[in-house]
């Protein structure tokens, strides 16, 4: 019981952080790099634009997506539960250590190639680019 405390403390306190980071990294005032983003997504052979149109016309894979968007959470606490239950503490100590490894790889990504996905996210803050001009550069 105490481990599963103590996860769940972790990745908690870490959602919470990495929450905070990411507004106040949609702040510096970096310009947006969806652009590039979108570049090396094309380079590596994946197109956004393609597979979004493509998924709006299979609603059922569309709301399997937005299920998995939203139980995100939960996901990395049934996990932690099976870990502990099943007393795999390595593997438990190993999938901590990864998700805060994994979250602060993708907190810095998203602060050095400000996408703007961000902005569009983050309706507190002005977004400086209309969305007519990041479906402009997806095109």
């Amino acid at each position: 019981m105490q481990q599963l405390i103590e996860a769940t403390f972790v990745i908690i306190v870490l959602g919470l952080s990495v929450a905070c980071l990411s507004y106040l990294g949609a702040t510096t005032g970096l310009p947006l790099r969806d652009g590039e983003m979108i570049w090396i997504d094309r380079q590596l052979g994946f197109d956004w634009l393609a597979i979004m149109i493509a998924i709006d016309h299979w609603p059922r894979v569309l709301a399997l997506l937005d299920g998995a968007y939203v139980t995100f959470t939960s996901q990395l606490m049934g996990t932690v539960l099976v870990l502990i239950l099943a007393r795999r503490r390595t593997e438990l100590d190993r999938f901590i250590v990864t998700f805060i490894c994994a979250s602060a790889i993708a907190e810095i990504a998203s602060v050095l190639l400000l996408p703007m996905s961000v902005w569009v996210a983050t309706p507190i803050l002005p977004i400086y680019q209309p969305l007519a001009e990041s479906r402009r550069i997806l095109s």
